[in-house]
């Protein structure tokens, strides 16, 4: 059965950026592999990466290609372009909500523990 795409004509930017992120996992893997191989002989040191790179690539185009994993990932696209995303004004206005509120909460801890702290050097001499 020859080579062909799921549904070539949906969930195309989805399935690029899966594909990109495995190439460049892998990218990684086989940098780490390369530089782990001080070692070795250069030609092995060269093509063990390379064969770990196409052992990971490989087969993650084909598994991203199933109809299952492929239906996920234009089901996936979908989906996200219901989303409503908020507005910038609405992001830096609840950042900036919920940063006041973990240092309220911060400096509310802070003194809590320092006044535990005072009582129990001051009450409890066994603590000291």
């Amino acid at each position: 059965m020859p080579w062909y795409w799921h549904k070539p004509k949906q969930g195309h930017r989805v399935r690029v950026t899966a594909v990109v992120a495995v190439a460049l996992l892998s990218a990684l893997a086989a940098g780490e592999l390369y530089s782990a191989l001080v070692d070795f002989p250069m030609h092995l040191r060269l093509a063990l990466p390379v064969v770990l790179l196409v052992a990971l690539v490989g087969p993650a185009l084909y598994l991203l290609n199933r109809p299952r994993v492929a239906d996920f990932l234009i089901d996936t696209q979908g989906e996200l372009a219901k989303v409503s995303w908020p507005s910038r004004q609405q992001v830096l206005g609840s950042t900036g909500a919920v940063l006041i509120l973990v240092l309220l909460l911060g400096a509310y801890l802070l003194a809590l523990d320092k006044l535990v702290d005072l009582l129990l050097r001051d009450v409890l001499p066994v603590y000291r």
